[in-house]
């Protein structure tokens, strides 16, 4: 069975509420090295390497996001296929590509393109917004 991503983009600017900017929600496609580094899913037993502990659902998502992760509308239950909820800054996620290409050179992105993600939640914090990747894994 194999395990994929599910990912929302998130910005803000100052103490407003956070907004899921359908524009940059770019689909990552499943890339097991990659997942490893942002969450410690789906490691290999020889991978000696750092990762992103998860930090859980972020309470104060948007109720878009919620209501992707949730599946009732009290906001309470989750799909029980889910797994590893988390979430990332621009910073985190570009540490993660770094890692990325110093730790597999050899493996292309092969159409999951965090780096293209990464260049669009860098362009927002130069906009003045903080940005933050939603995500959340299946089986």
């Amino acid at each position: 069975m194999g395990c994929d991503i599910h990912n929302y983009l998130e910005k803000r600017k100052g103490n407003e509420a956070w907004s899921n900017d359908k524009d940059g929600n770019i689909p990552l496609c499943r890339h097991y090295d990659f997942f490893t580094l942002l969450a410690g899913v789906r490691m290999y037993d020889d991978f000696k390497g750092q990762y992103l502990e998860p930090k859980g659902f972020p309470n104060d998502a948007c109720d878009e996001v919620k209501s992707h992760y949730y599946i009732d509308a009290d906001f309470e239950e989750v799909d029980w296929d889910w797994h590893t909820p988390s979430w990332v800054t621009t910073q985190e996620l570009e540490w993660v590509a770094e890692q990325h290409d110093k730790q597999y050179p050899h493996i292309g992105v092969n159409g999951c393109d965090f780096h293209e993600l990464l260049q669009t939640m860098k362009k927002y914090e130069a906009d003045g917004y903080e940005c933050r990747l939603v995500f959340w894994f299946d089986n």
